[in-house]
């Protein structure tokens, strides 16, 4: 699927993209409250700006994706790979992030609450400047 695909689906009333292959697609900046994007291949995309609150990220491989002030509220993101991710200036608003693998993302200015049971962080940043050296699980 294109990033014009899904726009024109979403735009279609379609909220459920689970599976999709979106892998470096240019996504900046566009609204896709609620939609589920489970499974989703997201890796490398540049998605600075997205808004998805109240979306559904489960399984989904958001490595080395680029998520610079996203808005994530209320968003629910579980198992999901966030490896190198660009997650800076993000708002997460009570967002729930379950078993997520945040190794070497950078969260500096990000803001908001999120649960993060079961995180792993290794060289992360988080939002007030300060690294995670140690591999470690809340």
């Amino acid at each position: 699927m294109t990033a014009e695909e899904l726009l024109e689906r979403y735009a279609a009333g379609e909220r459920d993209f689970s599976g999709i292959d979106l892998r470096g697609a240019d996504l900046r900046g566009v609204d896709l409250h609620g939609a589920d994007l489970s499974g989703a291949d997201l890796s490398g995309a540049d998605l600075s700006g997205y808004r998805n609150s109240e979306g559904i990220w489960i399984f989904s491989n958001l490595s080395k994706v680029n998520l610079s002030g996203a808005n994530l509220e209320h968003a629910f993101v579980n198992a999901a790979n966030l490896s190198d991710a660009d997650l800076t200036n993000v708002r997460f608003n009570c967002t729930e992030m379950l078993h997520v693998h945040l190794e070497r993302a950078d969260m500096r200015g990000s803001c908001g609450s999120w649960t993060s049971e079961g995180a792993y962080y290794h060289n992360t940043i988080l939002d007030d400047g300060s690294v995670i050296v140690e591999p470690c699980r809340d």
